[in-house]
């Protein structure tokens, strides 16, 4: 019998041309699946790089919204540091490239060389020229150098007085309640822009925006409102088969690219944590950042907890009210010390006769105010206790312009009996009696003297109802420093001290133990004297 040999069958030449043509017809498939996974990845990691530079931005900007005991100069240093921050994040020696930036207590810099490491809000590239509809043969290229330059050092518009919606930088209120979606106008619903005013620089929600979006919608480069760096081009999904016209809105992904951007809001929560207030390495109290000049008369130091305590309902109803706008010679803020550490009205009223304390200090005299030291009521749910305290008391220092913390306990039921545990915090000026505002006053108090908790000078001056506290405050009830969760509450104590806390920040009514979600960051919901912190909220 004979056989052939060499010459494949029929089939098999058929199956070869079969392959051949389907890998002709699907190579356009697999360079558009390419292009999608690499071009969008570009993307991703743009917008991943922006968001960094803006939920920093965001943090910032509400941290300084109490800057200055004038509303009205925080909420322009709060924009200038918000835009700084983005500068920074893109920065690799902390020298802006096009200058004009001042570090805290220095000189303005010039204009400084390209950055090495190129940290920028994503690639720098463009694609340029081509043939027809489908740009054939276009050319992948840098762009300009003004581009460049905004890519690496962005400079975001301030929007201070007008506070338009689509702004690089937007004070108001954010909604928790609403859909997070950001549309095309900027007209998100679950951000509301505050008016021009006070509601402007009394706003606890601060929005910051980074987009690379071109210049085509004019509400992305508004001046001194918006800025919009060029949009991210398309590189490997050129040689697929995507769009090649306009759509109705006049975009063309192989001429324009994609539009990335990035949002962050940050609000004031009430606090959660408060620090003692802090010294340097040397023993002495460290100041806050705002400039008044040389010499430290009138310099603040940072704010901390005073080492005393005053009670849930003293506060609510004496403190945060009547007694909110005493002077310093007023006998509704004065407050003497018994011998046994606790606090009482000097002059009594019907509710709080002066018999009856209405708070206490937790340390006697002594003790060195920057060593670590066990009691001290730097968290809500913390206990505290007061027993051993004699007078004379701890001395602290009296406050100028700017308030000082101070903790507010209530009994919380346990197991075992209640335990007067830490319920949220309030700010107050606390002065010695007879002193005239932004005087000098006395560094230190005796221990033994009567003095004045008050809201003062603060709402007297302006209508400063609420303080989000720059340092030494958290909205968290945990750092990363944390080893373990404390203190350790069962879950029905956490209950009552998280319904406490809701009740002293937000003025509830009886039986209401969650606060309206609408309303959670309007500061109009605020009760007075309540501090607050800082925390991304979106």
């Amino acid at each position: 019998m004979k056989s052939r040999v060499g010459a494949p069958p029929p089939l098999d030449r058929n199956r070869a041309a079969a392959v051949l043509i389907l890998f002709a017809m699907l190579v356009f498939v697999f360079l558009a699946i390419a292009g999608l996974v690499i071009d969008m990845g570009v993307a991703h990691l743009t917008q991943a790089q922006m968001q960094v530079a803006a939920d920093s931005a965001a943090i910032e900007g509400c941290r300084w919204r109490n800057f200055d005991e004038g509303p009205g100069f925080s909420n322009t240093e709060k924009r200038k540091n918000a835009v700084d921050i983005v500068r920074l994040t893109f920065d690799d020696d902390m020298h802006p490239t096009q200058g004009g930036y001042a570090p805290e207590g220095g000189s303005i810099l010039p204009a400084d060389d390209k950055d090495a490491y190129g940290f920028a809000a994503g690639p720098g590239l463009r694609v340029y020229g081509g043939t027809g509809d489908a740009h054939a043969s276009a050319t992948i290229g840098q762009q300009s150098e003004e581009d460049l330059a905004q890519l690496d050092d962005p400079r975001l518009g301030l929007n201070t007085q007008q506070n338009r919606e689509w702004g690089d930088l937007v004070s108001g209120r954010y909604r928790p309640d609403r859909p997070h979606v950001e549309p095309a106008n900027y007209a998100r619903e679950d951000f509301e822009a505050a008016a021009a005013g006070t509601a402007n620089v009394q706003a606890l929600s601060f929005l910051v925006r980074l987009r690379r979006a071109g210049s085509e919608n004019p509400n992305d480069n508004s001046p001194g409102v918006s800025t919009s760096l060029p949009r991210l081009p398309f590189l490997f999904a050129m040689g697929s088969t995507m769009q090649m016209d306009e759509d109705a809105s006049g975009w063309n992904p192989r001429r324009d690219g994609v539009t990335v951007r990035a949002t962050a809001i940050a609000s004031a929560r009430p606090a959660m944590r408060v620090g003692r207030p802090p010294c340097d390495e040397s023993g002495a109290p460290i100041y806050d950042h705002e400039d008044v000049g040389p010499g430290t008369q009138y310099r603040e130091r940072i704010s901390g907890l005073m080492p005393f305590y005053i009670k849930k309902e003293a506060w609510i109803r004496h403190f945060s009210e009547v007694a909110w706008q005493a002077s310093s010679n007023s006998n509704l803020g004065k407050v003497a010390v018994w011998s046994d550490g606790s606090i009482h009205l000097e002059t009594g009223t019907p509710e709080f006769p002066s018999d009856v304390e209405v708070g206490w200090f937790m340390f006697s005299a002594g003790g060195d105010p920057c060593a670590a030291e066990l009691g001290w009521p730097s968290m809500l749910g913390r206990p505290v206790v007061a027993d051993a305290v004699t007078s004379p008391v701890r001395s602290f220092r009296f406050t100028k312009r700017k308030p000082a913390y101070i903790a507010i306990v209530e009994e919380i039921p346990a197991l075992s009996g209640s335990v007067n545990r830490v319920v949220g915090y309030g700010f107050a000026h606390v002065w010695p009696v007879g002193y005239v505002q932004n005087e000098d006053p006395p560094a230190q108090y005796d221990g033994t003297s009567l003095f004045v908790i008050s809201g003062g000078e603060l709402i007297a001056n302006f209508g400063v109802n609420c303080w989000l506290g720059q340092d030494n405050v958290s909205a968290h009830l945990n750092s990363a420093a944390d080893t373990i969760v404390t203190p350790v509450l069962s879950a029905d104590e956490w209950i009552a001290v998280l319904a406490a806390n809701n009740n002293l920040a937000y003025d509830l009514p009886d039986g209401v133990t969650t606060p309206d979600p609408a309303r959670i960051y309007d500061y109009t919901y605020i009760r007075r004297g309540t501090l607050l912190a800082p925390a991304l909220t979106r």
